[in-house]
């Protein structure tokens, strides 16, 4: 599922330096610009939009830029089907860039996949109006990942009341699913040790975390666009703030 983890591959030599790669939302950055040329209360949504434009991710508000890439500096050489290969070592990052009714930068930090959620929570609950106003249902496509070695491609459906999660390929999940919306929450992912390749760049892990028993006991990782998970994010948000 583009995810690789260094231990199972045998023949493997010691991690060594390669020209640094990087690639972006629409493909490899040829010339990836200095984030700390984004100055608060200076730099322009106009102006980060376009240094960053092969990192955007799309995000569909004016308050928001999130900028996701992997970059490798460093690989091994592996034993494969093929024979020794060369294999990079990726580490994904994301730039959140807020700004004001203004355009102009309030905020930007850039960090690392599992502070993403705690980072989109913080931020729509600055923007609380615009968060509340996220229709529902939403459904998107999702890549669950119930146990190792198993997987199902399906869509998950969130509304006010409900999470709903059809199954179309894999096994290891129910073929459809409905619970409570309200038992349901969003956690960051962390990586093991040893993973060298955090897989497409327009998509990121996350825990769907439950919390009563369900199929999936209390949790199971998930794989979501980055715009979808945004989404998700914002009909949570939303109902948590209009819940009488």
């Amino acid at each position: 599922m583009g995810f690789a983890l260094l231990a199972p591959l045998a023949g493997c030599t010691p991690p060594y330096p390669i020209h640094r790669r990087t690639v972006g939302t629409h493909g490899p950055v040829a010339d990836f610009p200095d984030v700390r040329t984004i100055q608060p209360g200076k730099s322009r949504r106009d102006d980060v939009l376009t240094a960053f434009k092969g990192i955007d991710t799309g995000i569909p508000v004016p308050w928001l830029f999130w900028g996701r890439w992997k970059s490798s500096s460093a690989a091994l050489r592996a034993l494969t089907d093929a024979g020794f290969e060369q294999i990079p070592i990726w580490k994904a990052n994301n730039l959140l860039v807020e700004f004001d009714d203004g355009g102009v930068v309030k905020h930007s930090a850039t960090i690392p996949d599992e502070h993403v959620v705690p980072e989109l929570e913080r931020i729509l609950s600055v923007h609380t109006a615009s968060a509340t106003q996220s229709a529902a249902p939403l459904t998107v496509p999702a890549t669950l990942h119930p146990s190792d070695g198993h997987w199902c491609k399906g869509t998950i459906t969130l509304s006010a009341d409900k999470f709903e999660f059809s199954n179309l390929a894999g096994r290891g999940c129910p073929s459809k699913l409905i619970l409570p919306r309200q038992i349901l929450t969003i956690g960051p992912f962390a990586a093991p040790v040893g993973e060298f390749n955090p897989g497409p760049v327009a998509d990121i892990r996350v825990k769907l975390r439950f919390a009563d028993t369900t199929p999936f006991g209390h949790e199971t990782n998930a794989s979501l666009k980055t715009g979808d998970l945004f989404s998700l994010l914002r009909v949570l948000y939303a109902s948590k703030s209009t819940r009488p």
